[in-house]
């Protein structure tokens, strides 16, 4: 949904121009309230699994084909990503998982 407002018109600019189309934006998303509280839920339950797999994400070697700079580069983008996630992504996940289907087997 979100990203058509940021792609349309794509095919009509042959230099592959990508622009923001806003009022697209207010159309489909900003002008209901629940879209933008489902964005924001599925944000923060992304980060919280970003969190969670932080142990995971620090321990791994992030080489790549480059040089040392870029795995550095790497390395710093992904902890400044896990310090935005363990300060944003925060809630209380007891609230989420309760009432006569929260603990179903498969």
């Amino acid at each position: 949904m979100g990203k058509h407002c940021f792609v349309r018109g794509l095919l009509h600019y042959p230099d592959s121009v990508k622009y923001h189309n806003l009022q697209c934006f207010i159309d489909r998303v900003a002008s209901h309230p629940e879209r933008l509280q489902y964005i924001y839920f599925n944000t923060i339950l992304m980060l919280r699994a970003v969190a969670r797999l932080e142990p995971y994400l620090k321990a791994f070697d992030y080489c790549s084909s480059a040089t040392d700079e870029d795995d550095a580069q790497t390395l710093h983008t992904v902890t400044k990503v896990l310090d935005i996630a363990k300060t944003v992504g925060r809630f209380d996940e007891s609230v989420l998982f309760r009432g006569e289907n929260a603990n179903v087997s498969l």
